[in-house]
């Protein structure tokens, strides 16, 4: 598996009425996790995104400060789909910023089926990936990249 990095120049300040068009356009293929980068320490980046989680109404299931990572149960996300959203934080040496890694797991009224990931066919995965894309990408942040399997 080759791994690829994909930096897109979205505004984190986008209204409501165009976020999901603007982001659907900017996903590549085979995206399968999103990397935000803040100038914000890991601690404080990690109780944001929980709050902001919480305010879209994720329920957090497991959050860690020391290993600073949580995860939130599944929410509904439309189509008879839920969403359960994973979140990393770290601070990334290289480029002097916080790291919040997304990944999410995408499920259906009986229970997880898989990762959501996004491909060219758009079926529940990438539709799953999308609102994956769609929330994130309404926090703050100085960057935001799409991971990419090649």
């Amino acid at each position: 598996m080759i791994v690829v990095a994909v930096a897109i120049g979205l505004s984190s300040c986008a209204s409501s009425g165009t976020v999901k068009s603007e982001i659907e356009a900017s996903i590549p293929d085979t995206a399968f996790e999103i990397h935000l980068y803040s100038d914000q320490s890991p601690e404080d980046y990690l109780g944001y995104i929980r709050r902001r989680l919480e305010m879209k109404g994720f329920t957090v299931l497991r959050y860690s400060a020391v290993d600073q990572n949580m995860a939130t149960t599944s929410a509904d996300i439309g189509r008879r789909l839920t969403l359960a959203i994973y979140v990393t934080v770290s601070y990334d040496v290289n480029v002097s910023k916080t790291l919040a890694v997304f990944s999410g797991i995408q499920g259906r009224d009986e229970g997880f089926v898989g990762a959501a990931r996004w491909n060219p066919i758009k079926d529940d995965q990438a539709y799953a990936f999308g609102s994956l894309a769609e929330v994130v990408s309404e926090f703050d942040y100085e960057d935001l990249v799409y991971i990419v399997e090649m």
